[in-house]
């Protein structure tokens, strides 16, 4: 997913880490990702957590599914992309999403930010769009912006709205302070 760096470290430099992440699937086979702790530290609040318990040999292990065992790799690489970086490392809708639970589920704000501004500015297919829905739905607040875009509009309430404009704009009721006729001049517009 694009460039792998964020300040001076680089993901996955043995040479430079103090932080070993052991990232295993459901068959127990472990990968290791050197990494630092002030990129994890700073980038999401659950590392930051399990890294306050942690001596200075620290290690981490994360279970993981093997459906879902790339989307924790790419996560770990987008931890070191610059906030500038990461909307332009997103390459699938089912890549982004598999990134936003989880980064969701790890507390990285700026990844969740990113992946919704992506999934909420790119087109989408239908068998995307199912898997969207499926994801972004158990999220919660964050994944409004993505909710919204789905979800069909409540033509009732737009209706109302177009009523209300309509009667106001054709009142002849005096100026509505502190607005004067600015307020009747747009809705007649």
């Amino acid at each position: 997913m694009g460039s792998q760096r964020s300040k001076s470290f680089v993901f996955n430099d043995i040479n430079t880490s103090d932080v070993t992440v052991y990232l295993r699937n459901n068959k127990g086979k472990p990968e290791l990702f050197h990494s630092h702790f002030s990129v994890l530290k700073g980038k999401s609040i659950y590392f930051a957590d399990k890294l306050s318990a942690l001596n200075c040999d620290a290690f981490i292990d994360i279970y993981c599914s093997n459906s879902n065992y790339e989307h924790h790799v790419n996560l770990l690489r987008c931890l070191y992309l610059s906030e500038e970086s990461l909307l332009e490392s997103s390459n699938s809708v089912h890549s982004v999403v598999g990134v936003l639970q989880l980064a969701s589920g790890y507390n990285c704000k700026k990844i969740t930010e990113s992946c919704v501004q992506y999934l909420e500015a790119i087109p989408w297919e239908d068998k995307e769009e199912e898997l969207i829905m499926k994801v972004v739905s158990k999220l919660g607040p964050v994944a409004m912006p993505i909710l919204a875009r789905v979800q069909s509009v409540d033509f009732s309430a737009t209706k109302n709205v177009f009523h209300s404009a309509i009667c106001f704009a054709t009142s002849v009721v005096s100026p509505s302070p502190p607005f004067g006729d600015e307020l009747k001049t747009s809705a007649q517009e």
